[in-house]
């Protein structure tokens, strides 16, 4: 539940620790990557993921059986790396790009593509792991108030990303 630099191991860590990990000529002498999706549908992907991790939901001092509206706040009043903005995690503090392929969730499997084909791994694929249990449209558990709450705790990711509310969910195969 914790990294060095959000107060633990290195698991979840940005771009920028990563860099100071391994040294400046070692960052820069490999490809680095990163996938990014809609906040909204990320929000409720974790909020999914929690009841299979009582552990993690009490890390984070989210109740068992919170509603998802209130789930929104607590997770972002626990500090946790994994609600931080997605942007956090690929952009340095001078707000310079630090990754060389910025992927999509909703077109996991072609951005993955690409990636495997710029590593050279020829004939990849993903494997399905951690699929969540909830409904495939994310837009069915918010109201007025918690999408608009969502995009005013994502505001960069949604202008750096170009996502939107209605950014329609991924193909069932992702």
């Amino acid at each position: 539940h914790y990294n060095k630099y959000q107060t633990g191991g290195l698991q979840h860590l940005y771009a920028r620790h990563i860099r100071r990990e391994v040294g400046e000529d070692t960052f820069h002498d490999f490809f680095k990557f990163a996938f990014v999706r809609n906040p909204w549908d990320r929000l409720v992907s974790q909020y999914s993921y929690l009841e299979r991790r009582p552990d993690l939901r009490e890390f984070m001092k989210v109740p068992e059986g919170t509603p998802f509206a209130d789930y929104i706040q607590l997770a972002f009043d626990s500090g946790h790396v994994q609600v931080a903005p997605q942007a956090d995690f690929i952009y340095g503090a001078d707000g310079e790009l630090l990754v060389d392929f910025i992927g999509r969730f909703e077109r996991l499997a072609e951005d993955a593509a690409t990636v495997f084909e710029r590593i050279g791994l020829e004939d990849a694929s993903l494997p399905a792991a951690n699929a969540s249990r909830r409904a495939s449209d994310y837009r069915g558990y918010y109201d007025d108030a918690s999408a608009e709450r969502v995009a005013a705790l994502y505001a960069r990711d949604i202008e750096k990303f170009n996502y939107r509310f209605d950014t329609p969910p991924p193909a069932p195969d992702n």
